[in-house]
């Protein structure tokens, strides 16, 4: 595919999955560990953004086949979710064998397992832009405008709610699609965006300043949540979460841009981008392995280059044999 900015793109993404997971088990967090755990965190919302602008580049003004959209999909996603969840359920409830019989196994197989919840997650927006793939063509910038007003609200909604302590968690809010759709519909209004490289080259540098002002007005709003609640706040579900999260992709979008034309920056995000899904599908399980085999408290950079390293390898790998596609996807 001719499009080398995406690909720049997702090796972004996951390397920001990996910072996020890898910095969550290296101990306490210094400010430093902090403010790399919030810039990542544009990474999940990035991988909706690259499903939405995939879909829009490819199916835009074209005639799609339900059956054909549908079967794709499952073989692309469906395969390795049902894999790797009775992996990680497994892992989950080894403990405890008698809960593998109970019903809790069997919601986290069909609404996502940790991590996994991004599957069940973007299947839903996969669903939604078939049934209402006409009228977002006809009018693609109102279901942008609807669709940010939508996930903003309802990250207000969540953070009112936590405010309030009316809730603790933010597992399920994560698992419906609403509160990604802003990031899917930007998506695929850049697809539809004729000029929009032009626009992120020659606007970079400011792109980058609106970036880190979104950034800094996080990390405070984070350590406003350390003065009421003695802990930091580093759900994804917070206003300043969501500016700071379409600020990073609109950024991290503009510097796979400029990076494109450096042909040694192509070849190394290339092999991290192609390796992406199995990445982030087996990263946890080689980080509870790591966990297991040196112990619990290692520093960051420690963990994030062993873990990476071990993924990246299993990853490329395992894409060598037919049966891959069972593990990682077609």
């Amino acid at each position: 595919m001719a499009l080398t900015e995406l690909n720049i793109l997702r090796a972004f993404c996951i390397i920001g999955v990996l910072v996020i997971h890898t910095s969550d088990v290296s101990g306490s967090f210094s400010p430093w560990l902090l403010t790399a755990n919030q810039i990542a965190r544009f990474s999940v919302p990035g991988f909706v953004f690259l499903s939405g602008y995939l879909l829009a580049w490819k199916y835009n003004n074209k005639k799609i086949e339900s059956g054909t959209y549908l079967k794709n999909r499952v073989l692309l996603l469906g395969v390795p979710y049902i894999f790797w969840s009775v992996i990680y359920i497994f892992i989950s409830f080894r403990k405890d064998a008698g809960e593998i019989f109970t019903l809790k196994p069997m919601i986290y197989l069909f609404t996502g397992w940790g991590h996994l919840f991004f599957i069940f997650m973007i299947f839903q927006l996969y669903a939604f832009y078939i049934i209402f793939k006409n009228k977002i063509e006809n009018n693609p910038r109102k279901f942008l405008y609807w669709s940010v007003l939508a996930s903003f609200l309802y990250y207000l909604v969540v953070e009112v709610l936590y405010y309030k302590k009316i809730i603790t968690s933010e597992e399920g809010f994560q698992k419906v699609f609403i509160p990604w759709a802003g990031f899917f519909f930007m998506g695929q209004a850049a697809a539809l965006c004729p000029n929009l490289e032009d626009f992120v080259k020659k606007y970079i540098l400011a792109i980058m300043l609106i970036w880190v002002a979104c950034l800094s007005a996080d990390l405070m709003d984070g350590r406003n949540h350390y003065n009421i609640f003695g802990k930091f706040n580093l759900h994804y579900f917070r206003v300043t979460g969501f500016l700071v999260q379409s600020a990073g992709i609109v950024f991290f979008y503009s510097l796979s841009v400029y990076l494109k034309s450096r042909r040694y920056a192509v070849d190394l995000f290339d092999k991290i981008s192609l390796a992406s899904f199995g990445i982030y599908l087996n990263h946890v399980l080689f980080i509870k392995v790591f966990q297991k085999v040196t112990g619990t408290q290692h520093p960051f950079p420690y963990n994030f280059i062993s873990v990476f390293l071990m993924s990246f390898i299993a990853a490329s790998v395992f894409r060598k044999y037919a049966f891959h596609k069972f593990v990682y996807g077609r």
